[in-house]
């Protein structure tokens, strides 16, 4: 178990003995924890976000118990404005390492947070520039900093020290060739300098069976033009090790990787790990530059692509269905036909990587592959007669909400009345001269209960929704519905995209090759949740999930 992780588990004892000698009660799902996440972080800490999503309605707690501020975050901006959150739930704050409660009413107690924020912000500011003078030591002595390379091995080190069960501890990494990989490497850079491309690179060392690089989960995928790129371009195959190119983190210390200029760059020359000839380098990089010097005149000086506004794609299905036999993207390839050129959707995992990672090789026309699902949607999805019971759904739900609302309302209005009551009765036996410390201490307990149903009134209120004219409501959501399929109809490809994303909520549509007597072709099946086009009157109470027609081929 890594120290974070011990870390993390005593912060848990430490706090539930806490609530125990309190006479609170720890229930377990109500346990937030981060491990290994930087306090500076707030949107990727999963445990983070669970508890700011229990305070979007009435929290189902009353004390939150922390080591110490720092634990909610290291950011002293973001750490105050969390603070504030919970105070204005009700959720009291308390820390067990100088057991006390944390307070934000009062100007000393924000005088007091802004100092510790500053201060947590500070020691994070001094374990980055420690981290970042540790690997500079480690850099400069040829050990390995980062994680694995293709082309070499990782080779633990280890030191005279023995760990707690006599075991020698590592003292650092190096790297080593790895001869069957490093002959890969050198063959990359042949085929370049022979003229082949990064694709026929990939597909080749595809077929031939070469190992491959590993992704980020350690696992081992086939060769991509993206990863033939890297290497070409990797200059430790010279021996030469570059630190420092890039930082971790923004100022604000959230995890985001962003370059650093050349001149902060520290360079390393380790012969010892040099793996390609400055022949051999040159000689694919003259080939490569010659190649994009070819592509620039026949642009006129443009790098197409990806434009930089992200725009949506002009065809209809291109990142909105996927190859049903290996999961890749569907692509849209050109080809020579009589009488000019025709666009084809195929899997763009065959075509970047070869057979070896799929073999489907089918191409479907574009415009015929477009009509076929448009009208699988007008049929199965948009009809006017599955519309229509979508409404019909949509407008129960609509009445049962509104219904369950006006229920808790008066059910609140009744125990707040009540509350009333009490009070009245308890303020009628102080001044009659009764046990006043506990009609004192009954009375401040009611005053807490009708705080609380107060508070829950206000969210309740907060949710109203004004009486609905149900036959207007019936003909706006069925319009809404014919104004969209329309706008398919017209086949404007933005809209029609933006509308298809919502329908499969994300998810890609499958298409599968298919051979049969009546040759190749692809099916698509896939779930339609209609109740994603609802309009936001709609959405805000009635979900969108229950209307699923099915897309069959």
């Amino acid at each position: 178990m890594s120290e974070d992780a011990r870390s993390v588990e005593r912060q848990k004892a430490r706090a539930i003995e806490y609530a125990g000698r309190h006479g609170w009660t720890v229930q377990p799902h109500h346990i937030f924890e981060d491990d290994g996440i930087s306090g500076a972080e707030f949107e990727r800490r999963p445990g983070f976000q669970r508890l700011k999503e229990t305070l979007r309605h009435r929290p189902p707690f009353r004390y939150l118990i922390v080591m110490d501020e720092s634990r909610l975050g290291r950011e002293s901006i973001e750490t105050a404005h969390v603070l504030k959150q919970l105070s204005l739930a009700g959720v009291r704050i308390f820390a067990y390492l100088d057991d006390r409660e944390v307070l934000v009413d009062g100007l000393m107690d924000k005088m007091r947070l802004a100092f510790t924020g500053l201060m947590d912000e500070g020691e994070r500011y001094r374990a980055q520039q420690r981290t970042f003078d540790a690997m500079k030591r480690k850099a400069l002595l040829g050990h390995v900093t980062g994680g694995r390379v293709y082309g070499y091995d990782n080779v633990e080190i280890a030191s005279s020290t023995l760990d707690a069960y006599g075991r020698p501890k590592r003292d650092h990494v190096e790297r080593r060739i790895n001869d069957e990989q490093a002959a890969v490497v050198r063959r990359v850079f042949r085929l370049c300098a022979d003229g082949k491309g990064m694709v026929s690179i990939a597909r080749q060392l595809n077929d031939e069976g070469l190992p491959a690089p590993r992704n980020s989960q350690g696992r081992t995928v086939s060769w991509s033009p993206s990863s033939v790129r890297s290497l070409l371009f990797r200059r430790l195959y010279l021996g030469e090790v570059i630190w420092n190119k890039t930082k971790k983190r923004n100022p604000w210390g959230m995890q985001q990787q962003r370059k650093r200029p050349e001149t902060d760059w520290l360079k390393i020359s380790m012969p010892q790990l040099q793996i390609i000839s400055e022949a051999d380098w040159k000689a694919a990089h003259d080939r490569l530059a010659g190649t994009r010097a070819v592509y620039l005149r026949g642009t006129k000086g443009e790098l197409w692509g990806r434009p930089a506004s992200n725009l949506e794609s002009k065809y209809l299905l291109t990142g909105l269905a996927k190859c049903g036999q290996c999961g890749g993207s569907l692509y849209v390839r050109s080809s020579s036909r009589k009488g000019g050129r025709a666009l084809f959707y195929g899997c763009m995992t065959y075509h970047l990587r070869g057979k070896s990672a799929c073999t489907n090789n089918l191409l479907t026309p574009m415009d015929q592959a477009n009509e076929q699902v448009l009208a699988a949607l007008e049929r199965n999805v948009l009809h006017p007669e599955v519309t229509k019971t979508v409404v019909r759904k949509a407008l129960q739900k609509f009445r049962t909400a509104e219904q369950g609302w006006k229920d808790r309302r008066d059910a609140l209005l009744k125990r707040i009345s009540a509350v009333d009551a009490e009070n009245k009765r308890l303020v009628s036996a102080i001044s009659a001269g009764g046990d006043i410390p506990a009609l004192v201490e009954a009375l401040k307990a009611a005053n807490e209960r009708k705080d609380g149903l107060v508070r829950e009134l206000a969210e309740v209120n907060s949710y109203q929704h004004s009486e609905a004219d149900y036959d207007e409501l019936e003909k706006e959501l069925q319009a809404h519905f014919e104004a969209s399929w329309k706008t398919i109809l017209t086949r404007q490809v933005g809209p029609s995209r933006q509308i298809l994303r919502k329908l499969f909520d994300g998810a890609r549509l499958p298409f599968t090759p298919t051979i049969d007597a009546e040759g190749s072709r692809y099916d698509f099946h896939g779930t339609a949740s209609i109740g994603r086009l609802l309009p936001d009157r709609a959405k805000k109470v009635v979900s969108p999930t229950g209307f699923e027609p099915v897309l069959p081929a």
